[in-house]
């Protein structure tokens, strides 16, 4: 009967510390920064063309278990040229603040309504972090004809 009640506090106590163990972790998070370019990854998920519609989703993906804060003018940008460069695209340069969680998967969708044509889609995810000591800069493109 002894054996069998200090089986069971072993347990108990087993199975209490490794519920600790799990809600220390998502509490805490992962480790906290230290990104490294690889750790990312960056992708046009999907192009719609409805018409004259055209609906961008992209997704900027963490594929590591570190997580920390980032500097950013916007995570993700989404823009288009035709043919010409036209428009010529600017993005502002204010400052802000994002935290980003481990394989934590990040998605913008930015909606067009053009005239027929052959554009250029852009996205770009632009940041620094480790204490703005690394900068990140990832661009994928792809062409869409209306």
């Amino acid at each position: 009967m002894a054996y069998a009640n200090k089986r069971k506090k072993v347990f108990i106590i087993t199975v209490v510390a490794i519920i600790a163990v799990i809600a220390l972790v998502s509490i805490v998070g992962c480790s906290i920064n230290g990104f490294e370019k690889d750790d990312f990854e960056f992708t046009i998920t999907s192009i719609r063309v409805d018409g004259n519609k055209v609906t961008v989703v992209a997704q900027l993906k963490n594929n590591s278990w570190r997580n920390g804060r980032v500097v950013s003018s916007g995570l993700i940008h989404i823009v288009y040229e035709d043919e010409d460069g036209n428009p010529e695209w600017g993005i502002a340069s204010i400052a802000i603040n994002n935290w980003i969680n481990c394989k934590q998967k990040i998605t913008k969708t930015q909606e067009y309504t053009l005239e027929k044509g052959r554009y250029t889609i852009k996205a770009l995810a632009n940041f620094s972090c480790n204490n703005n000591k690394d900068k990140f800069h990832y661009i994928v493109e792809a062409t869409v004809e209306i």
